[in-house]
């Protein structure tokens, strides 16, 4: 579960401030760290893909929530 919230906190952080390619080597590195992550505690087999997979939505979606606040947070300071 922390794991989950780092990664959406995350996404929100490069949507504040960063662009797409910032979000696409994050992509990977999540992507990487979470197969790594998951592999080492069940071993291989679709638990590992099927968190790597949850992992880079919840980026992305992290992402766009980032993105969202920041052009709200720009259209009321003017």
């Amino acid at each position: 579960m922390a794991w989950y919230l780092a990664v959406a906190i995350a996404g929100m952080l490069i949507g504040f401030g960063f662009r797409a390619g910032a979000l696409m080597a994050a992509t990977l590195v999540t992507g990487v760290l979470a197969f790594v992550f998951q592999t080492h505690d069940h071993g291989f087999g679709w638990s590992p893909v099927w968190v790597t997979l949850e992992s880079a939505i919840l980026l992305q979606l992290g992402y766009l929530a980032g993105l969202a606040i920041a052009a709200l947070w720009r259209h009321l300071r003017g």
